[in-house]
């Protein structure tokens, strides 16, 4: 098995094991980094449901980071739903793209003091819950 294929197939089921986990109700030791966002393919219109870390700003938004490309379907703006601490919320998601100042504060919320390490991968992500 090619290693490209073998890191796939490992994320995925990682990925499923932690989505298992945040739905159980043994949630609670991970909710309080982890989330679910389900966001629709904006070609597909295919719902995925992808397991991220989060932060929490001052204003009560979160933020969540990712090296991913899924987060295209977020550009512009897209509501989204956010499973966070066991409750579904609806919520708008937008990539922080064009504001350097805001990326880097809230990707330096996201990482600490490893911002500069990342700043160049990481796509920070504004999330307002709205319901």
């Amino acid at each position: 098995m090619a290693l490209k294929t073998l890191t796939r197939w490992y994320g995925r089921r990682f990925n499923e094991r932690v989505i298992e986990r945040l739905r159980s109700p043994d949630h609670a030791p991970h909710s309080q980094r982890d989330l679910l966002i389900t966001v629709t393919g904006r070609k597909s219109g295919k719902q995925y449901t992808i397991p991220l870390n989060y932060r929490r700003t001052p204003q009560d938004t979160l933020v969540i980071g990712t090296e991913g490309d899924w987060w295209r379907n977020l550009e512009g703006g897209a509501d989204v739903t956010v499973l966070l601490a066991g409750e579904t919320l609806r919520a708008r998601a937008e990539p922080i793209l064009d504001d350097p100042g805001k990326r880097r504060r809230l990707g330096k919320l996201m990482t600490g003091p490893f911002w500069f390490v990342f700043s160049r991968s990481i796509v920070v992500i504004e999330v307002t819950i709205v319901g």
